[in-house]
């Protein structure tokens, strides 16, 4: 189990996986308490302002996104030295293609 991160100082709603309520307040027809949880679906229902508000005034705690949230599995076609090939089922690394030498560094781990 992963650990709760420290209020941020900015919401950002593309980042977080949901949020814990950790005081009352109104939520549309609920009465949202401390320990409610709000899905993705619903922090993307809040205008950014409101949800700003929410979280500068430590109504709300946002958790990250969990890895199958953020990557998204692929499958790759590695070609072999004998003229065969591997298909790869895996997640891409990097959302945006880098440089040879940044690519090595991040497959060392």
């Amino acid at each position: 189990m992963g650990t709760l991160r420290p209020f941020p100082h900015s919401a950002d709603s593309i980042e977080a996986g949901g949020a814990y309520v950790r005081r009352a307040f109104d939520f549309g027809d609920r009465q949202l308490k401390n320990g409610d949880k709000l899905t993705m679906e619903e922090l993307a229902s809040i205008p950014e302002a409101n949800l700003q508000a929410l979280v500068n005034t430590k109504v709300l705690q946002l958790w990250p996104k969990g890895p199958t949230e953020i990557f998204i599995p692929e499958r790759f076609l590695v070609a072999t030295e004998d003229g065969k090939f591997l298909v790869v089922d895996g997640q891409r690394v990097t959302k945006k293609p880098v440089s040879k030498r940044h690519a090595l560094n991040l497959m060392k781990g």
